[in-house]
This record gives structure tokens, sequence and C-alpha cells, in this order.
């Protein structure tokens, strides 16, 4: 889920989350995502893109990753 890690970078960089906060957004994300075994390619942009909207989603409803 390094698409969750370069959300959450993003965010500290822009000052809207903490610096611990990427390890733990990105925990978050990556914990409610559902493994596929063999994903093809259409997976994995579809998944990328749904890492990078719930991290964004996650960073604005928890006000314990915020500044």
């Amino acid at each position: 889920m390094n698409a969750a890690n370069e959300a959450a970078v993003g965010f500290f960089l822009e000052g809207r989350i903490m610096f611990p906060a990427i390890v733990a957004l990105t925990e978050r994300v990556m914990d409610a995502h559902t493994v596929t075994d063999t994903p093809d390619l259409a997976r994995i942009t579809r998944d990328s893109a749904w890492a990078r909207e719930t991290a964004l989603r996650l960073s604005l409803e928890d006000l314990s990753l915020r500044i």
C-alpha cells in the first residue's frame, strides 16, 4: 500500500498531520484493505486509488492525526 504512505507523507508535508501520524494512517489503511493473491493491473490501479481516498478520508475524520 505504497499509495497510502505517499498520501500520508503528502499530508505531513502540507502541514495537515503530525509526523508520527504517517505510520498510524498508513497502518489503518492497510488494516482496512483486502489482500488479493494475484492482482492484475486493473486491480492494482483500483487499490491504489482506494488507498489514497481512504487515507484522505481517515485524515479528515480522525482528529488525533491532525496537527
